[in-house]
């Protein structure tokens, strides 16, 4: 439901301009939906050869072209009303034409015209008259209705239904103000435009022309039958006439350039050339008056040497296959194959005397080939290419791995996927279509190098998966791969498809403190002693040096604090060793916050997720939390590319959105409170909580001290924060302790929410006349900062991480800080005169 992708009636509306006569004062925005605007001016007449006299008057709805909307591609069904009053004045007259305003016509790959009573949308009948269209341009299009139909006064939904492509602004409106007979649409039920967004006031450009009934219409129907390569029957629906013109030529001939004859109805054209488009119009002759001419109907000759069909690919084998397919007709056949996405041309080229065609020494890889007719006195088009692949070995030489596919939000990976190569060649695609969980099973060939490539979705953090061998060794697992590089391998191994005769370990485990750690396992089988490798994250197992163990622990010293790390261990049974088991991911502790200002801005998404921890809980005490929790890093790009407004400074800030269930915690590294002076936290907090009166962002501050969480800030009311208020927490009561603090979320249908610039320092104690008498400025600044009315006083500047970078004692009114040696980021500015101090946050650019 809230995966902030929301869908009306099941497809997303969104609009582009016609022109800029609506949208000028917000171009910007409207070219980020829409690279490129139309100013639509053109008129089709392609399919209307002359003006219908019998046109009296038009019904609309609408008030001009202005904009159009899409719904994402496929399929969009739009309607004009006109009610028994607006059709009394016309009862008995005809329909004749109706005009549309389109854009985007390229994108455009078919037109409907549709019209209904109130009887039919009630009754789900038939339309009362359905018509193809065969061009349409941008702008308005006329069209006469074939046949035309009479008002008697029933009410009629007169619109069209157009199929486009995805990125398509096809369906003209205008301006609005909304007019519920003039933007109806279907959709599996019928609905207006406005019921979907009150923001959406547009009416359809639709307009429907009446008047008397044509004393000579046009036909209608146009089709094609026993077509040869140089002959065609064709044949049409008439208008009433019992004599026609019918006119033809090459495909794309402008009306009145082809060739005329006095047609019968069916008509055989004779002479046509082979394997050619044509265009073909016919007109009623009703003596002395004469039709429009009809739509254009187009058809093809048949080929003299036809092209062959049903490419196909069998036999294969690591080092041959049998190229197949189904014959146009011939008994010979140009063959060109090569390795995938070869010009062709320049593959090799075998002129096949079989049906299917052998071909040998082959490797294993991916291939295309294509094949033509040779028909002696001439060849057909090629056809292809038709792709397949030669293994690495034969089937009876595989042996299937196991992937157990996961998606923590339950619908699927959203376009992520697992790509798998064998050699070097892309054997499987994995994905998770839809739902929780799943499983592949992926044959690989014995003894071949593996690599497992990710390749990252849209809802990556929700995405983890795990492999297992043929003979149930786990070889990877993860449960989040947000942080994962788009092509990143994530794990690599050599197939194996005969069982080990040395068991694998099991129930890989750490403990850790901030420099050792200590690993462990259970044994596989009997084995005594074990090969046990660890490194940082990351590491390749393949070039590890091992360290041979007689237990199962292993203990490790001289790590760094607050880096994760991986281990690998496998068992030695004396004359055999098992696959390596891993890696096991852990991490050390990040050392204790110890010097102040503490500040986190987080900017640095790689650092701050090394010392802070992302959990979750079904309790509000935090005593079931464990890892997993939905809080994630923020850029420009987050919470749909409206991320910019949820960082109060610089480049990056936390956030979290609509997640369930329970609790989500981000838990900060341990901070040793001093004794003496007071401190304080603050930070910046931005709630969205606003969708609906039901949806409230539920926040809390928790301090962990002596084994318990102790809430010290709650924000419940379910108004939004938009960055107005810098949150303040006192943290006296914990002077002389060792805390952790808790960002907590509490799922309760919240919205989106973010924090930024998180400060843990003395409490700032200046007296309101020098707070608002010394500036600090310019900030950002390129490396000069200005300090004024703060003589007497003392200046530190700090990092990130608490270290003083500059310090000036200042005792003149106007003070400057040269930081221009200083890596570009965040620094602290503290003022320090007697008891007063202040701090300011700057930004250093380059």
């Amino acid at each position: 439901m809230k995966k902030f992708t929301f869908l009306f009636l099941m497809f997303a509306i969104v609009f582009t301009s016609y022109g800029q006569s609506r949208y000028e004062s917000s171009i910007a925005v409207v070219k980020k939906q829409k690279e490129t605007f139309k100013a639509i001016k053109a008129t089709n007449t392609a399919s209307v050869a002359k003006s219908i006299s019998a046109v009296e008057d038009t019904l609309y709805n609408d008030g001009g072209l202005s904009t159009a909307i899409g719904a994402g591609g496929g399929d969009l069904a739009v309607f004009t009303e006109f009610q028994a009053a607006d059709l009394a004045p016309f009862i008995g007259k005809e329909g004749l034409e109706i005009k549309i305003g389109l854009n985007d016509a390229a994108e455009i790959t078919a037109l409907e015209i549709l019209v209904y009573t109130d009887t039919n949308i009630v009754g789900g009948a038939m339309p009362i008259h359905y018509q193809t269209v065969p061009t349409w341009v941008d702008g308005w299009n006329t069209y006469v209705l074939a046949p035309s139909f009479t008002i008697d006064g029933t009410p009629l939904f007169v619109g069209y239904n157009v199929t486009y492509n995805a990125g398509g602004y096809p369906a003209g409106c205008d301006a609005g103000p909304v007019n519920i007979q003039g933007n109806w649409l279907y959709y599996g039920g019928w609905a207006h435009l406005n019921d979907l967004s009150a923001s959406l006031t547009g009416n359809w450009n639709i307009r429907l022309n009446v008047g008397s009934a044509l004393t000579c219409p046009q036909p209608y129907d146009v089709a094609a039958s026993n077509i040869t390569t140089t002959s065609a029957d064709i044949a049409w629906t008439t208008g009433g006439a019992a004599a026609w013109n019918l006119q033809y030529g090459v495909s794309g001939f402008v009306l009145g350039a082809g060739t005329t004859i006095v047609a019968t109805n069916p008509k055989t054209l004779t002479g046509l050339t082979q394997n050619t488009d044509y265009d073909v119009y016919v007109q009623d002759d009703c003596g002395g008056e004469q039709s429009a001419w009809s739509f254009v109907y187009t058809f093809t000759t048949a080929a003299d040497c036809p092209v062959p069909s049903a490419l196909n690919v069998t036999n294969i084998t690591p080092s041959s296959c049998d190229l197949g397919w189904t014959t146009g007709g011939a008994e010979f056949w140009n063959v060109e194959y090569g390795v995938a996405g070869f010009t062709l041309g320049t593959g090799t080229n075998e002129l096949a005397l079989s049906n299917p065609w052998p071909v040998a020494g082959l490797v294993a890889g991916n291939y295309e080939f294509y094949v033509q007719d040779f028909c002696g006195t001439g060849t057909s088009d090629w056809v292809g290419p038709f792709a397949f692949t030669i293994p690495n070995c034969l089937p009876a030489d595989q042996c299937e791995y196991v992937f157990d596919l996961r998606d923590s939000y339950g619908d699927g990976w959203n376009n992520a996927t697992l790509t798998v190569t064998e050699s070097g060649v892309a054997v499987a695609t994995i994905e998770l279509a839809d739902g929780s969980a799943g499983q592949q099973l992926v044959a690989l060939c014995d003894a071949k190098a593996i690599e497992v490539i990710y390749n990252k979705g849209d809802w990556d953090s929700e995405v983890g998966f795990t492999i297992t061998d043929p003979f149930g060794t786990e070889l990877y697992t993860i449960d989040d791969c947000d942080a994962i590089t788009e092509g990143q391998v994530v794990s690599s191994f050599t197939s194996a498809c005969t069982p080990p005769t040395c068991a694998a370990p099991t129930a890989l485990a750490a403990t850790t403190t901030q420099t050792t750690a200590s690993l462990s396992w259970t044994i596989g089988d009997v084995e005594t002693a074990w090969n046990v490798a660890y490194d940082e994250a990351g590491f390749d197992i393949g070039t590890a040096t091992p360290v041979a163990v007689t237990a199962t622990t292993y203990p490790v010293s001289g790590l760094t604090a607050g880096t994760a790390y991986e281990f690998y261990v496998q068992a030695d049974c004396g004359g055999d060793v098992s696959a390596w088991v891993g890696p096991f991911a852990f991490s050390t502790p990040c050392a204790d916050v110890t010097a102040f200002p503490y500040t986190e801005d987080f900017e640095d998404a790689a650092a701050w997720q090394a010392c802070w921890s992302n959990m979750t809980g079904t309790l509000a005490d935090g005593t079931d939390m464990a890892d997993g929790g939905s809080w994630f890093a923020v850029d420009s790009t987050s919470f749909t590319n409206q991320g910019a407004d949820y960082i109060y400074s610089g480049l990056g800030s936390v956030g979290i959105g609509y997640s369930a269930p329970d609790f989500q915690w981000l838990v900060s590294p341990s901070i040793v409170i001093p004794a003496t002076p007071a401190y304080d936290l603050k930070f910046w907090l931005h709630t969205e909580s606003s969708v609906a009166d039901s949806w409230i962002s539920l926040f809390y501050v928790k301090v962990y001290a002596d084994g318990v969480w102790t809430e010290e800030f709650a924000h419940t009311d379910g108004t939004n924060n938009l960055f107005e208020t810098q949150v303040v927490v006192d943290l006296t009561a914990y002077a002389n302790k060792t805390v952790k603090l808790g960002f907590v979320f509490e799922y309760n249908d919240g919205y989106e929410l973010s924090l930024d610039d998180v400060v843990v320092d003395q409490v700032v104690g200046v007296n309101n006349t020098t707070s608002e008498s010394i500036r600090i400025y310019p900030n950002p600044t390129n490396g000069m900062v200005n300090i004024t009315n703060a003589n007497n006083s003392t200046i530190n500047v700090y990092n990130m991480i608490g270290e003083v970078v500059a310090t000036v004692n200042a005792t003149d009114n106007f003070n400057t800080i040269d930081l221009s040696n200083l890596s570009q980021g965040s620094y602290i500015v503290k003022v320090v005169a007697g008891d007063n101090v202040i701090t300011k946050k700057i930004n250093l650019m380059k």
